[in-house]
C-alpha cells in the first residue's frame, strides 16, 4: 500500500484494501496505535489465509507447535545417534513430555498464531500470509499483553472450551504457559549449539516468551 493510501486510511478509518466481492473487512481493534481488521465473516478466510489457519488449527489439536516438534525430533536424533551412551532416562522424560502436552487445554502461542491469521493491519495482503511479518506482529501483541486478550476473548469462542469459567480457563492456560517453558529450556539443553541457531529453534525460543497478564 502507498503512503498517501496509508495516510487516507488513518484520517478516514477506513481500510483501503482490494476486495472480492461477497467479502467485508470491518475493523476489529487497535494495539500501538495500529488499527487491526478482520473479514466480518471469520469462516469466509481466503484460501491464503484459510491454508496457514488450517495448519495452525492443526498445530492446536496436537497441543505443539511445528517448531516444538522439530525440537523435539532433533533432541531424540542427537540422544540416538549417541550409540555408546544412549541415555534412556533422557528418551522417557522427552516422552514424558508429549504427554504432558497431551494434557493441555490449549496451547496460548498457537492461540496467537490463529490470532495473527484473523487480524491483520492495512500493511498486510488480507488474501495472503506473510510468515516472517506475523512473527513480528505477534511478537508485538505480546509486549501489549494481548496474549492474555486472545485467550480469554476473540478467539476463545473458536476452541472447545469456550464453556469453561473464566477463571479456570485463565488458570488452565496459566499451568500451560509454565509447562510450555519449562519444556522449552529442557529441550535446548539437548540440542547442540548449531542446531539452536536454526530458524525452527530462533522460533520456538520466542515462542516460551508468550506472558500472560
Amino acid at each position: 500500500m502507498s503512503f498517501w493510501k496509508r495516510i487516507k486510511s488513518k484520517l478516514t478509518g477506513k481500510p483501503i484494501f482490494q476486495i472480492k466481492e461477497g467479502h467485508k473487512i470491518v475493523p476489529a481493534f487497535i494495539c500501538d496505535g495500529v488499527q487491526y481488521y478482520q473479514f466480518e465473516d471469520i469462516f469466509s478466510l481466503a484460501s491464503g489465509r484459510a491454508f496457514v489457519a488450517n495448519a495452525f488449527y492443526n498445530e492446536l489439536s496436537m497441543r505443539c507447535t511445528r517448531e516444538y516438534l522439530l525440537a523435539h525430533t532433533t533432541a531424540v536424533d542427537n540422544i540416538l545417534n549417541d550409540k555408546k551412551n544412549i541415555k534412556i532416562t533422557e528418551l522417557a522424560r522427552l516422552n514424558m513430555f508429549l504427554k504432558e502436552r497431551l494434557e493441555l487445554i490449549v496451547e496460548g502461542e498457537i492461540i496467537m498464531k490463529l490470532a495473527s491469521v484473523v487480524y491483520f493491519d492495512d500493511s498486510e495482503l488480507p488474501y495472503e500470509y506473510n510468515y516472517k511479518y506475523n512473527l513480528k506482529k505477534i511478537a508485538k501483541w505480546k509486549e501489549n499483553k494481548l496474549d492474555a486478550f486472545f485467550l480469554s476473548q476473540q478467539l476463545k469462542a473458536y476452541n472447545p472450551y469456550s464453556n469453561m469459567p473464566e477463571e479456570d480457563f485463565q488458570a488452565y492456560t496459566k499451568v500451560g504457559e509454565q509447562i510450555t517453558e519449562k519444556q522449552i529450556r529442557s529441550l535446548s539443553s539437548l540440542l547442540f549449539d548449531e542446531q539452536k541457531k536454526t530458524d525452527f529453534f530462533r522460533i520456538l525460543d520466542l515462542q516460551k516468551q508468550v506472558t500472560l497478564a
